[in-house]
């Protein structure tokens, strides 16, 4: 069991999950897939090109997993080929919390150093493996 951020891909389309523990949830989206139930995006992708491709884009404490889906689905929102239907919220919105007591008052590299620590070899992997591009 692993939890984290993970990419579903079909061909150059794409969509960003979280999951505490992204195998198990793998098997659901296989499964809705299979059964024609899962959300259109989704589904016309599979329809159209058959099965996905299933990677972890980002193994991290189960803690940190909605700061980093939101972190890594508005950083790629722009490209046309993302699935994710709906971009989510940011969560330091000054309109709404006291951003100085707010738990998420952090930055995404300050959430990725907590313990374990991560190697600056690591996040350049991770950039290369979500963005399909070495850095």
């Amino acid at each position: 069991m692993s939890s984290g951020i993970y990419k579903i891909s079909f061909g150059n389309l794409f969509y960003i999950g979280k999951s505490a523990d992204m195998e198990k949830r793998w098997l659901q989206h296989s499964k809705a897939l299979k059964n024609n139930t899962h959300i259109n995006k989704i589904q016309d992708a599979y329809n159209k090109f058959g099965d996905p491709k299933y990677s972890i884009v980002f193994e991290c404490h189960p803690d940190h997993i909605d700061i980093l889906e939101v972190y890594f689905i508005n950083l790629l929102w722009d490209d046309k080929n993302i699935l994710n239907t709906t971009r989510p919220r940011d969560l330091l919105d000054s309109e709404k919390v006291n951003i100085e007591q707010h738990p998420w008052n952090l930055s995404i590299f300050e959430i990725l150093n907590r313990q374990p620590p991560v190697k600056v070899s690591r996040i350049r992997k991770l950039f290369s493996r979500i963005l399909n591009f070495p850095i």
